[in-house]
C-alpha cells in the first residue's frame, strides 16, 4: 500500500503491508511486520515498533508493542504520556475521552491518563455531542461525560451519533434515527442504516412484497435518492 494525491499520482511509493488515512498530520502504517507513523512526506516519524497501533486522535494514539501487552498513549514524538493496565483496543480519544477495556469492563479515562468514567460496562463507543453509546445488561443506551444514563439502556445496538442523530437497532431488529432526546426522528423500519454526512445517510430496506431498496434519506427520513436492488 502507499499513497496518491487527488490527481491519481503515487507520491508515497507502495511499500506498506496496512496503511491508514493521515489523521493529523500522521499516518499509521504497518511496514516489515511493525507499525509506526510517517508524515506526509513518506518519513517515519515514530519508527516501526508496534504490534497494535491507533491513528491519532486530539494529539494521542495507543499502541502495545507486543500481543498481550498494556496499552500506552503516545504523544506525536512517540513519547509515551499515558502509561497503565489497560487492555488493548481500537479505540481513540473524541471530546477529550477515550474508551478503555479492564478486566472485561469498559470505562473511560481523560488526557490524563484518569479514570473519570469506572469501568462498568459491556461496550463503550466514543462521545459525540456529549454522548457515549454503552451497553449494560445486554441492551444498549448513552451517557453523558459524568456516566450517567441520559438515554436509557433499551436497543439492542447503538451507533455514535453524528450530525445530532444516531442509528440505533430497536427490539424489533430494524434500525432507525433518535436525537439527543431519545426521539426515534424515522421509522425503525432499515435493514441496514449509516451514520449522517452532509445531511445525508444511507440505508436499506425491505418492503412488503421482499423487494430490497437503497437509497440516501435526509434527516426527517425522506428519501432523496432511492433505487431497487436486483
Amino acid at each position: 500500500m502507499g499513497y496518491i494525491d487527488k490527481l491519481g499520482n503515487i507520491v508515497i511509493p507502495i511499500q506498506y503491508k496496512y496503511a491508514e488515512e493521515f489523521s493529523e498530520g500522521l499516518a499509521l502504517v504497518e511496514y516489515e511486520g511493525k507499525r509506526g507513523y510517517i508524515n506526509t512526506k513518506g518519513e517515519f516519524v515514530i519508527s516501526p515498533q508496534y504490534e497494535k497501533a491507533t491513528r491519532f486522535s486530539e494529539g494521542l494514539a495507543a499502541v502495545s508493542t507486543m500481543y498481550g501487552n498494556p496499552v500506552e498513549y503516545i504523544d506525536r514524538t512517540g513519547q509515551t504520556i499515558i502509561q497503565d493496565a489497560f487492555e488493548f483496543t481500537s479505540q481513540y480519544y473524541q471530546e477529550g475521552l477515550a474508551p478503555i477495556s479492564l478486566d472485561g469492563k469498559w470505562g473511560y479515562i481523560n488526557a490524563n491518563g484518569e479514570k473519570v468514567i469506572a469501568p462498568k460496562y459491556q461496550s463503550a463507543g466514543h462521545f459525540s455531542g456529549g454522548l457515549a453509546a454503552v451497553s449494560l445488561d445486554g441492551k444498549y443506551g448513552y451517557i453523558d461525560e459524568s456516566g450517567e444514563f441520559v438515554i436509557s439502556a433499551q436497543y439492542k445496538w447503538a451507533n455514535t451519533f453524528s450530525e445530532g442523530l444516531a442509528v440505533v437497532q430497536t427490539m424489533n431488529g430494524k434500525r432507525g434515527y433518535i436525537d439527543q432526546t431519545g426521539k426515534l426522528i424515522t421509522e425503525d423500519k432499515y435493514t441496514l442504516a449509516f451514520p449522517f454526512t452532509n445531511g445525508l445517510a444511507l440505508v436499506q430496506e425491505k418492503d412488503a412484497d421482499g423487494y430490497t431498496f437503497e437509497g440516501y434519506i435526509d434527516q426527517n427520513g425522506t428519501y432523496v435518492y432511492r433505487v431497487r436492488l436486483k
